[in-house]
């Protein structure tokens, strides 16, 4: 990734610090908007102006290139302090392992796969943005454990796979249900991890190639002591 060491020779001091820190910041804010707003009987929600929609943005409301980022992930109080707490934690790692110039470009790769994908489908969400840093932490430290629900002791390779085997089941679900949102989430999901494959691409298609030598080397020696 030449390129990459070379934006950061030369830009390398201009990047958002505590990115994730104003990410989560900015959710729970949003959050609460939606909560007081829900309780005064406000409809649509404010969080319904933050979202990506492809006929919004054509239509001058160019602010939700930005704003989707902070829109909340869905569920109850716990759930979202759940997964505010990972968001929080996976970035600060990450840019403590990587620095926040490449943490704020791996993030706006991110973002603008997102964008793509939502001029293709018509809308967009935040969910595989995160779910790309997700997949960079687990890629970058395997073994690291995490509590699941504060109590499971869970590594995040085992928790990258479990939410990989989730998602699959989900989209063969909505292919078989209604195949053209299948294909909207597909196109969505491929385009918003465009980073992580630019990224890691090379580290997987290595280690691929390494474990299929491994595989054929244990083939090998089986057959010679046959």
């Amino acid at each position: 990734m030449k390129w990459l060491y070379k934006l950061e020779y030369k830009y390398g001091r201009r990047y958002i610090r505590r990115l994730m820190l104003i990410v989560v910041i900015g959710m729970v804010v949003v959050y609460l908007a939606d909560v007081f707003g829900a309780s005064a009987g406000m409809s649509p929600l404010p969080s319904t102006y933050l979202m990506l929609s492809r006929d919004a943005i054509l239509h001058g409301q160019v602010w939700r290139l930005i704003t989707f980022v902070f829109v909340p992930p869905g569920g109850n109080a716990f759930l979202l302090l759940i997964s505010l707490y990972f968001y929080y934690i996976m970035g600060n790692m990450l840019e403590t392992y990587w620095g926040g110039f490449r943490l704020n470009i791996y993030y706006l790769f991110g973002i603008v796969g997102t964008w793509l994908a939502m001029f293709i489908v018509g809308y967009g969400t935040n969910s595989y943005l995160n779910l790309s840093l997700f997949l960079a932490f687990a890629t970058i430290a395997p073994d690291t454990t995490f509590r699941l629900f504060f109590i499971i002791p869970i590594k995040a390779k085992w928790m990258a796979l479990a939410y990989a085997a989730l998602m699959a089941i989900q989209l063969i679900i909505t292919f078989i249900t209604a195949p053209l949102a299948g294909l909207y989430s597909l196109v969505s999901l491929a385009f918003s991890l465009l980073n992580y494959f630019l990224f890691f691409g090379r580290t997987l298609i290595d280690e691929i190639r390494n474990q299929m030598r491994i595989a054929q080397n244990k083939r090998n020696w089986r057959n010679r002591n046959r």
